[in-house]
């Protein structure tokens, strides 16, 4: 949750508390928990899993992205590695808001990406400290704790992306 903190921090300070917020990847809903935890009221998820899930179960947005869920908010993120750019194109479909995603810092740099990334990044946030990420043990309720462990390893960043990318900045959070 200290990866989803500061991020928070960052969208109070800069006026975003107010707006809407979807997770499509919502999974067991660290990233809404955290949000509604410092305020943020107007926040929805989905996932494709039907079970044990913080949100509207069986919501495939990659193949049916255009849903009631996401209309008119910003997107924020964190989709199978192996499947966010696939995650951003369908979001760049659905929003004209800002779209958070939670992504290796590495994931600049790719030639695969590099046209998205020309065309609809609007910011870096680089995370100060590097996140421990845990896998869900599926068997306990979707609101248990996570059983805490040491710091991660790689170095990672929240990308900002907009269909009409205002002035881009990086910074560390």
């Amino acid at each position: 949750t200290q990866t989803i903190q500061s991020l928070c921090k960052w969208l109070i300070n800069n006026d975003y508390q107010s707006e809407r917020f979807y997770d499509p990847c919502v999974g067991r809903g660290q990233i809404l928990k955290t949000l509604r935890a410092n305020g943020f009221k107007s926040l929805s998820g989905s996932d494709l899993r039907a079970d044990n899930i913080y949100g509207t179960g069986g919501v495939d947005f990659l193949n049916d992205c255009t849903n009631d869920l996401s209309c008119n908010g910003n997107i924020i993120m964190n989709p199978p590695f192996n499947l966010s750019l696939e995650f951003l194109q369908a979001a760049l479909h659905e929003t004209n808001k800002d779209i958070f995603l939670l992504q290796r810092l590495d994931w600049l740099s790719s030639k695969s990406r590099q046209q998205v990334m020309n065309q609809h990044l609007q910011g870096v946030l680089v995370l100060a400290s590097r996140p421990t990420f845990y896998k869900a043990d599926e068997s306990l309720p979707v609101d248990a704790a996570y059983e805490p462990r040491s710091g991660g390893t790689k170095d990672f960043a929240w990308y900002v992306f907009n269909n009409s990318p205002r002035a881009q900045f990086i910074k560390s959070i």
